[in-house]
């Protein structure tokens, strides 16, 4: 937020325009939905409402999962902010080169740290088989739903925190000894 206060534009404006991509994100997600479409259709799968239901469920829950994790790894930067970026930016790394990969194949107990300290493995693989019918084996069917909240309380806790000692001690960043100088 820091940065944003500096700026010579409305904070609104900023809210509003920084990452909003309606016409070139939407590529993303139409293909992702012709995906899912065709992969249904060749999989002899019937689309029907309860799937569509859980399709959607499964999606919220893997957005909370994915912005909790997020927040908790970004509450470092509470306490040391330039640690803090470079830590978020890898953990949040590999979501992206780590959540298109299926599980399956792992051992039980890299499935399970992978789907819980590392949840990388709900982001897609875990929803993607349980709304196929075939929940892994030792994951609980309720775990994603779990995750999510568990995730998000924690989240939560450490932003609160992280807030309030910011509001306290300020960011190194702007001093005489950060990096923006």
């Amino acid at each position: 937020m820091d940065h944003r206060l500096v700026q010579p534009v409305p904070l609104w404006m900023q809210l509003l325009t920084e990452g909003f991509i309606p016409i070139s994100g939407n590529s993303v997600l139409l293909c992702g939905a012709g995906i899912i479409f065709l992969s249904l259709q060749q999989m002899a799968v019937t689309l029907n409402p309860l799937l569509v239901i859980g399709l959607f469920f499964s999606l919220a829950a893997s957005v909370a999962v994915i912005l909790a994790f997020s927040y908790i790894v970004g509450c470092v930067a509470f306490y040391a902010p330039v640690a803090g970026e470079e830590i978020f930016t890898s953990a949040m790394g590999l979501f992206g080169s780590l959540k298109t990969f299926p599980l399956g194949g792992l051992a039980v107990g890299t499935q399970v740290f992978l789907c819980t300290i590392l949840p990388v493995g709900l982001a897609a693989w875990y929803p993607a088989a349980v709304l196929l019918g075939q929940p892994p084996g030792n994951l609980g069917s309720f775990i994603l739903p779990t995750t999510a909240v568990l995730l998000s309380l924690v989240a939560s806790r450490m932003f609160k925190k992280g807030l309030q000692h910011y509001a306290k001690s300020g960011s190194i960043r702007y001093s005489d000894r950060g990096h923006r100088r």
